[in-house]
């Protein structure tokens, strides 16, 4: 029979929370995740536009052919406190504007993340 693993001394367990936000530590930088769909056609031209939209900004572009649609995520790294301006997406603000309508198949989606590994 197979013995259950064991965490070493002091390790964090996967479902712990690991930031130190709020308990007297530094404050890490935000991720931002964004994803829209190419309207049919226009995945370079909503490529283009993802690049330009992140304005030298810490960030990177990512593009994807999934089921016959085309995807482009923006991965945006941001202080805590930076105090740019954010657009609200659904129930997320985002520091990404939209999209122009005619570049994407709906709304682009959004998710916050906080980087726990590897620390830097």
């Amino acid at each position: 029979t197979a013995r259950p693993r064991r965490s070493a001394p002091g390790a964090t367990r996967p479902h712990e929370h690991m930031s130190t936000r709020g308990h007297g530590g530094h404050h890490e930088d935000m991720i931002w995740m964004w994803e829209a769909k190419a309207a049919p056609g226009r995945a370079s031209g909503l490529r283009d536009w993802a690049i330009d939209a992140l304005a030298g900004r810490d960030g990177e572009v990512y593009v994807s052919s999934q089921r016959g649609e085309d995807l482009v995520v923006i991965m945006l790294r941001t202080p805590p406190d930076a105090g740019m301006s954010v657009q609200t997406t659904g129930d997320t603000r985002c520091p990404l504007p939209k999209p122009p309508a005619e570049l994407a198949n709906g709304d682009p989606h959004t998710w916050q993340f906080e980087q726990v590994h590897p620390p830097h």
